[in-house]
């Protein structure tokens, strides 16, 4: 199965658990789950959720195969706060920004396109007082097989305790 329209006119698929990473002990400012082989699964879908406990507003990243060069990614945010419309587009690997004090729950299916570049696309919402609506589009300028996927905090210790990322494989 090589694309998305495979996925749906075959009917449901099954989800493997891949890997997982939790914050535990002492905040962190990355979480890298490792041992993927993306030609492997028809798909991923990733449960993730950040707890950010410090005072200021956090970026965070997703990157692929320790591939840190903001010029091979691109996203798409957009955020809804009651009757307000916000977004952005960036030439990196911003997959969210998150307030102070808050707490994210994402999902995000990752599919290769046409051309075997993995696209991700994400939704979930963001708890800092009120709740927010997030979706996200992001890019990876590259078709080399996805063997480690890892969320970075812009500061140090962004994550706080509990912060988690699950990593599923949709088996074809």
């Amino acid at each position: 199965m090589s694309n998305l329209s495979d996925y749906f006119i075959s009917g449901p698929q099954t989800l493997q658990l891949l890997g997982s990473a939790t914050v535990v002990g002492s905040a962190a400012t990355t979480m890298t789950v490792g041992g993927l082989d993306f030609s492997a699964y028809a798909a991923f879908k990733l449960y993730v959720s950040f707890d950010n406990a410090l005072a200021s507003t956090r970026t965070i990243k997703m990157t692929y195969n320790s591939d840190t060069t903001d010029a091979n990614y691109n996203s798409q945010l957009l955020t809804i706060d009651g009757a307000t419309v916000g977004a952005a587009a960036t030439t990196d690997a911003t997959i969210a920004q998150m307030h102070s004090n808050a707490v994210m729950t994402l999902v995000i299916d990752i599919l290769r396109d046409a051309t075997g570049q993995p696209r991700a696309t994400g939704y979930g919402n963001e708890d800092a007082g009120n709740v927010e609506i997030r979706n996200v589009s992001h890019r990876w300028n590259d078709a080399t097989n996805i063997t480690a996927i890892t969320f970075t905090s812009d500061t140090a210790s962004g994550f706080d305790v509990g912060s988690y990322v699950k990593v599923y494989g949709i088996v074809a």
